[in-house]
């Protein structure tokens, strides 16, 4: 079996690209891996019908990967499904009407700052490890929960795991598994409360309500979208918190590493609710945004994902984002 990594020199700068290919050849081997490496199960005919579209995955990864200076593409635990699949079990953002819900930069009163160069709320210990939606469409749920533990853990100095599960179960303007939105998601915490995922673990999938609210750790008090252009941004992130955003999340299924940039910015439909953290410039000078997912660990750059800053890259700036006002 063959991983091929074409190196690249231009004219004998010192500057290089590798280029991460698959041996087509080899594509049962890799299959094969990547049913070990990811635990799939499957019957005869299901693994045919999942090495076909695997083999047209490994097919589009070369084909990015040659195209590609910022990004790399791989195997990743998602290349057995087509784009379809993908994006109606893993993601789960419902765009809709939701201006009655959030009022718009009201509650925060900001003083104007020089944002930083570069910034990371990872670093000042207020954003919980990544997680897991698995086959549930709930990315709604853990954009919710992302954000509301960041408000909290800055406000209180105490960074809690929250429940998505209760959120699945309980949010009635949203759809389980089926999908959702986070500023439904916080409605519904601004006249509940929300419990730990101690106390309501997660399971992935729909079930009976069984929120109690004895056991509530943290209370919302509002909801707020953040009206700001994508270059005004940065200084509400670093004043305000992680922010509850959607993009297209159709574009990073095959995502393994790097800034996604260039042709790969553009997105087709924003399907994914995620967290934005921080921002940042590369190496080669290409500014960046910084965004928790959860797929979890062993996806992408350690659960997170860099796309270029200031292009709405996979349509990062067509909706406004959005944060929970915590008690």
């Amino acid at each position: 079996m063959n991983i091929i990594l074409i190196f690249l020199l231009s004219a004998g700068i010192a500057s290089a690209k590798y280029i991460l290919k698959y041996s087509v050849e080899d594509a049962p081997a890799h299959f094969e891996d990547f049913i070990q490496t990811y635990n799939k199960e499957y019957d005869d005919t299901e693994k045919t019908v999942r090495y076909e579209i695997f083999l047209k995955n490994l097919e589009k990864i070369n084909k990015f990967n040659e195209k590609s200076n910022h990004t790399e593409f791989g195997i990743t635990q998602f290349a057995d499904l087509t784009p379809e699949e993908f994006v109606q079990r893993h993601t789960g953002y419902k765009s809709g009407l939701f201006d009655d819900y959030c009022t718009y930069n009201a509650e925060l009163e900001l003083e104007p700052i020089n944002a930083p160069d570069e910034f990371d709320w990872r670093s000042h210990g207020v954003v919980s490890p990544v997680k897991n939606q698995q086959q549930c469409g709930s990315c709604w749920a853990f954009s919710t929960t992302g954000n509301v533990e960041s408000a909290y853990a800055i406000k209180n100095g105490q960074l809690l795991s929250l429940s998505e599960q209760q959120l699945i179960d309980c949010d009635k303007k949203s759809f389980g598994c089926n999908g959702g939105l986070p500023v439904y998601a916080i409605k519904y915490l601004e006249k509940n409360g929300a419990m730990t995922e101690d106390s309501y673990p997660y399971e992935a999938r729909d079930g009976q309500c069984r929120f109690d609210s004895q056991s509530a750790q943290v209370q919302v008090v509002g909801c707020t979208s953040v009206q700001a252009s994508e270059d005004q941004l940065p200084e509400k992130l670093a004043q305000i918190g992680p922010l509850s955003i959607a993009l297209d999340g159709e574009s990073v299924q095959l995502y393994k590493g790097g800034i996604m940039s260039g042709d790969f910015c553009q997105g087709r439909q924003i399907s994914h609710a995620v967290l934005l953290v921080g921002y940042g410039t590369g190496e080669d000078g290409t500014p960046y945004w910084l965004i928790k997912n959860s797929w979890g660990e062993n996806w992408g750059e350690n659960g997170y994902f860099r796309i270029q800053r200031g292009v709405n890259c996979v349509l990062v700036a067509q909706e406004a984002p959005t944060t929970a006002i915590v008690a």
